[in-house]
């Protein structure tokens, strides 16, 4: 029998597909698949890993912020990688772990990623490969000696004078939110959540207290002029690393947050930097998206909000619901112009809102990594204070007044 034999038949399969178009083929709110979730990632980086744009020295490939950063930090929180050893793992994991390690080990031998913004771009890639790598240790509490040399590598090119002290040299190619004018505030929170998953043992170091201390100048001086999108990434990283953020300006910041949460649960991309212009002048999308409900979703539980708060309860039902039926995936829109049909880097956003829509819906997980991990390194408590430039507090510093302060007890969650 023919699948559709007459014109009622033909109508009501017509039905159905347009049944399905109009639902997105998202799923119900009541739960959300981390196998298909899973086979969406390893499929975006294993197309990233295969685009000759991405491809750089010694077979080695460019570590994206959109795609290739957030897939590492998310893979092994999902089936299939919790405590596999790395032959064991998917194999685009594999390859980009490999490519993160060549290029730590041969260091200034490669040439820079983009050579055109040759101090950018060892800046960008020596913050990304000490936090991809950093991360990847967090769960032992000890420091492979790779690492090590990625994270001396971190320090080596921190700028040390100048307005932008204590911050790191980054790409600009006008793409928000990773390679825009205001970026650097972004690369430092990367490094901040680097610094975040090191051991106690590693931050008691005077040479690590000195970065540091430069990094939270820098990020005290600018924390006032970023727009929050930028903000919340320092949130994030405030869940490692406590001090970035006093009590009152945390909680200022997440009731900024909420602030700016939509009546369906999520949050909009662009909504969190109202001030940046698409290239092509398109009115920016206005509705809620999974990069920036993912993002947000994730920041606030790494920054203390519980899954007992009625609004974050609200923003993870909306992730659930917005996994796409056959992608696996999530969507979101850029935020600097179009993309036609079938463009490779179309779905860059769609690869970044997958993975921290899927960091978000497992953070407990990751939290009972982080207080494991505590465990393990907490004989000594870290000796890290804040020896804060003496110069006066503006009222929206994230930072005390005080001219040294000390979290021994909250280094780490």
């Amino acid at each position: 029998m023919a699948l559709v034999s007459g014109t009622s038949n033909g109508r009501i399969l017509k039905i159905l597909v347009a049944g399905l178009a109009l639902s997105g083929c998202t799923r119900q709110a009541a739960g959300w698949s981390e196998i298909a979730a899973a086979r969406y990632l390893d499929h975006s980086a294993a197309q990233w890993l295969a685009w000759p744009d991405a491809q750089r020295d010694e077979r080695t490939v460019c570590i994206s912020c959109h795609t290739a950063l957030p897939y590492l930090l998310v893979r092994d929180a999902l089936p299939s990688t919790p405590k596999l050893p790395r032959a064991q793992r998917p194999a685009a994991e594999t390859r980009l772990l490999a490519s993160v390690d060549k290029r730590v080990q041969l260091g200034m031998v490669l040439p820079p990623y983009y050579p055109e913004q040759a101090l950018a771009a060892r800046g960008t890639e020596g913050v990304l490969n000490a936090l991809i790598l950093a991360h990847q240790d967090f769960a032992t509490g000890q420091l492979t000696a790779l690492t090590q040399r990625a994270l001396a590598q971190l320090w080596a090119l921190q700028i040390s004078s100048g307005s932008q002290a204590g911050s790191w040299p980054w790409i600009n190619f006008r793409n928000e939110p990773w390679e825009a004018p205001d970026s650097s505030f972004v690369g430092a929170t990367f490094a901040a959540l680097a610094i975040g998953y090191t051991p106690r043992d590693y931050l008691a170091h005077p040479e690590v207290q000195v970065g540091l201390r430069r990094l939270l100048a820098y990020l005290d001086a600018a924390y006032g002029h970023e727009p929050l999108l930028n903000r919340i990434g320092l949130l994030w990283a405030s869940g490692r690393l406590p001090q970035l953020l006093t009590p009152a300006t945390k909680s200022a910041l997440i009731s900024e947050i909420w602030r700016y949460q939509r009546a369906d649960g999520g949050w909009n991309a662009a909504s969190l930097m109202p001030d940046w212009k698409r290239r092509d002048s398109r009115r920016q999308p206005t509705s809620s998206d999974g990069y920036a409900t993912g993002f947000v979703a994730l920041a606030l539980q790494e920054g203390g909000v519980t899954r007992n708060d009625a609004r974050l309860t609200r923003a993870l039902r909306w992730l659930k619901s917005q996994q796409g039926f056959w992608s696996g995936g999530w969507s979101a829109q850029s935020l600097n112009r179009r993309h036609d049909h079938g463009e490779f880097s179309g779905h860059f956003m769609d690869d970044a809102a997958t993975a921290y829509a899927v960091l978000a819906l497992t953070a407990p997980r990751n939290l009972e990594v982080a207080t494991a991990a505590l465990v393990q390194t907490s004989a000594q408590p870290s000796t890290i204070c804040r020896e804060v430039t003496r110069q006066p507090q503006r009222p929206d510093s994230p930072h005390p007044g005080a001219a040294d302060t000390c979290g021994h007890s909250e280094m780490h969650r």
